[in-house]
């Protein structure tokens, strides 16, 4: 067991004397705080486009999924998409994968919740749960992308600005079919 001491110099040491723990908890640069920086710039012009080529309407996406608490916000934020999709297309020009890379960050934390939600369910169907789950796993993978933002060290806006910017990501990725199933 680690003795937990304090040098008094406030509530940022512990655990060994000298160890700044928010310092140490912001040291990790990520697509997702760099995009987020980019973005948060891009919507304060305010002229959404929507994205397109979509293979099916947002909305039966959300009925599908039986989104309700998010459907607000996915019809709100959801004209914001276009400008992010220009974001990831002149960073994927230089080669820097950030759509891709971004992305599968997404998917992975969704489908790491879904995993979770459907272990907790055994013996029922896969998609009834998700339905019946939509808003709390679009809510349980914005709280792990928030925790990741925070951790990064290269995350430059203020929480407001990252709050928004982060739902449009995520709205992106739900269009994309990164977060919920795509429907049939």
């Amino acid at each position: 067991m680690i003795d937990q001491t304090s040098s008094g110099l406030g509530d940022n040491f512990a655990a060994l004397g000298d160890i700044n723990i928010l310092k140490e908890s912001r040291n990790i640069t990520s697509n997702l705080s760099k995009l987020i920086n980019i973005l948060g710039k891009r919507l304060a012009d305010n002229n959404p486009t929507k994205q397109e080529n979509e293979p099916f309407t947002i909305e039966k996406k959300i009925a599908y999924n039986n989104v309700k608490k998010y459907k607000p916000i996915i019809d709100e934020y959801g004209l914001f998409v276009g400008k992010l999709s220009a974001i990831y297309k002149e960073h994927d020009q230089q080669n820097t994968n950030m759509t891709y890379f971004t992305l599968a960050n997404i998917r992975q934390h969704y489908l790491k919740v879904k995993g979770d939600i459907i272990s907790a369910n055994p013996g029922q169907d896969e998609l009834s749960i998700i339905q019946t789950h939509a808003d709390s796993i679009f809510s349980e993978v914005e709280k792990r992308l928030l925790n990741e933002i925070n951790k990064s060290s290269n995350i430059t806006e203020p929480y407001e600005i990252i709050n928004v910017s982060l739902l449009v990501i995520m709205i992106d990725a739900f269009m994309r079919c990164k977060i919920l199933e795509e429907p049939n």
